[in-house]
């Protein structure tokens, strides 16, 4: 009779203990559902990454989809707990942290690669090009980068390398001209009145004829004196007509930066993200987030951006083809389709429990939002050509842009 040779393998020290006795140094790891729809990939790292913490290596990465974008969480180790966005393809088997970690990531550290995208990497980006757009345009300040309303906002300070002098900074190009126009009227006042006066005492020699014959000058002047009103009116008619060429060469120079451009600046609004379990084919609404957002005091809309994002995960080993489409209402009004991508398949997963894939993308939804201070409502609609469960994760920021 033959004698069977047990198995030295345990099943379930393999499955929940990687392969040794679960102990303080080797945990048993149980993920919430929920929570590990979230997670893209968990992995070790297989080198030293690069001194300074800005990447960690892992050649298993060089097998798996492209996680850039994504956000990686170091949880073992001397830096367990932090964690930074992907800045760069992950193919390759290295990860690049956008805000390095507080250390070099040695060989042998856990990590999870987790499906969230924040915006930090994208804010980054549009700063850079705003840097760029000030050194293609000119800054009178020499400053790199500041408030544009600093700057632009206050034109005077911009004409000082056209007028060759600076300005009252103290206030704006337009109240000072308005100041100069004054003032300029007021000195045409006070040259009319002079002059009058003067042509008033020339007109009548009496006035100051007694002053000439203390000075016994009475015989020279003679009839000079209807000379001298003639050259003092044909001098106060110069200076009216100079004067009146100033104020409207000035009042032109008020209406040209009138027109200058108003600067344009943003504020943003988020909902907060909803996590639903789908285990249908058909059409389904998923949970609506929900945004009240309202523009500074005396702002002018320009316009308003939805940036809608959306995380699915296989909860079984399913092949799913998903369309989906984003709705949106105001004050409960009806939900209108502000994009339909229902004819493509715009997401996909491959027959594995776990499978993932997102989309993210940014909606003009002007006409819909306005600056009443109304509550606003977005949901994704999707359907599956497969029933199998499906975890959504979705997120919504709304984007106003705006003048003062």
């Amino acid at each position: 009779m033959a004698v069977g040779k047990r198995s030295s393998e345990r099943a379930l020290q393999k499955v929940l203990g990687q392969g040794g006795n679960v102990n303080a140094a080797n945990p048993l790891e149980v993920h919430d559902p929920k929570v590990g729809s979230l997670i893209s990939y968990e992995g070790t790292t297989t080198a030293d990454g690069a001194g300074d913490g800005s990447s960690l290596i892992d050649s298993v990465l060089t097998t798996k989809p492209n996680y850039n974008g994504n956000l990686v969480i170091i949880t073992s180790g001397a830096y367990a707990g932090q964690g930074s966005d992907i800045n760069g393809a992950t193919t390759a088997g290295t990860v690049t942290a956008h805000t390095a970690f507080d250390g070099q990531i040695l060989r042998g550290t856990k990590f999870v690669i987790v499906g969230i995208r924040t915006v930090p990497a994208e804010v980054a980006a549009l700063t850079a090009l705003v840097i760029a757009l000030m050194a293609d345009v000119g800054d009178p300040t020499g400053e790199t980068l500041g408030s544009l309303a600093a700057k632009w906002g206050d034109i005077a300070r911009s004409l000082d390398l056209i007028l060759g002098a600076r300005w009252d900074a103290g206030s704006d190009l337009g109240t000072d001209i308005a100041a100069i126009i004054a003032s300029l009227a007021t000195i045409a006042g006070y040259l009319d009145t002079e002059i009058a006066a003067i042509e008033t005492k020339l007109d009548t020699p009496a006035n100051f004829m007694a002053d000439v014959s203390a000075l016994a000058l009475e015989t020279t002047l003679g009839t000079h004196d209807t000379d001298i009103k003639n050259v003092l009116t044909t001098i106060a008619a110069y200076i009216d007509t100079e004067i009146a060429a100033i104020i409207t060469s000035l009042g032109n120079v008020k209406t040209e930066t009138d027109q200058l451009p108003n600067w344009q600046s943003e504020t943003e609004w988020t909902s907060t993200p909803t996590v639903e379990q789908v285990g249908n084919a058909a059409a389904v609404a998923l949970t609506a987030g929900s945004i009240t957002p309202t523009y500074p005091t005396g702002a002018t809309r320009v316009r308003a951006i939805l940036i809608a994002t959306i995380h699915c995960a296989n909860q079984a080993a399913n092949t799913h083809h998903i369309h989906f489409k984003v709705e949106g209402q105001k004050a409960a009004g009806g939900y209108g389709d502000l994009l339909d991508l229902t004819a493509v398949d715009s997401l996909a997963m491959v027959n594995v429990d776990g499978a993932t894939d997102g989309w993210c993308g940014a909606i003009d939804v002007t006409a819909l939002v306005d600056t009443s201070g109304a509550a606003y409502d977005f949901r994704f609609e999707v359907d599956s050509d497969n029933a199998g469960n499906v975890n959504y994760t979705c997120g919504f920021v709304l984007v106003l842009v705006y003048t003062m």
